[in-house]
């Protein structure tokens, strides 16, 4: 069997030779974006399921972040779908958890923008350290009783 070789991120951003944003892409560019997506949240989980990061919350507690499926996944999607792989190469994804645990913690409101019957009401705010205007969400999510690393934004 011959081995595919995926391409550079930013090269699935390419259309007609143009760096583009997802939503631009024809479909058949989205399903290859989508596709690299799920093969990174799934390298990530197999990468992270046991791996915790230390960081601080409110007043200086420590914390330990954990990685789920579900959190990972939902990293790939805002990575390279809302931010159409601007911020992170495959590499930097793939240690998600060393920058995580470099970033800066912001005091968080923890207000929600709609309300959740997942178990994550409880929401905390980190600068990136290495990248300026991104951000990371960690949640409490009370059906696990653990910190899980959920999202990556680029506006607060």
């Amino acid at each position: 069997m011959k081995e595919v070789i995926t391409p550079l991120l930013s090269d699935l951003y390419l259309h007609n030779g143009t760096r583009v944003e997802y939503s631009d892409l024809s479909i058949t560019e989205k399903e290859a974006v989508k596709r690299e997506k799920a093969i990174i949240a799934k390298s990530l989980f197999t990468k992270l399921k046991n791996v915790t990061t230390p960081q601080v919350i409110d007043n200086g507690q420590a914390i330990e972040i954990s990685y789920t499926s579900r959190g990972l996944d939902h990293f790939a999607n805002d990575a390279l779908l809302n931010h159409s792989g601007k911020y992170f190469s495959r590499h930097s994804m793939m240690r998600i958890n060393e920058s995580l645990e470099k970033a800066v913690y912001l005091p968080t409101s923890h207000k929600l923008k709609h309300p959740r019957t997942d178990g994550r009401n409880l929401w905390f705010t980190y600068a990136d350290s290495e990248r300026p205007g991104v951000y990371y969400k960690v949640t409490f999510n009370s059906m696990i009783g653990k910190y899980e690393f959920f999202a990556v934004v680029d506006r607060l």
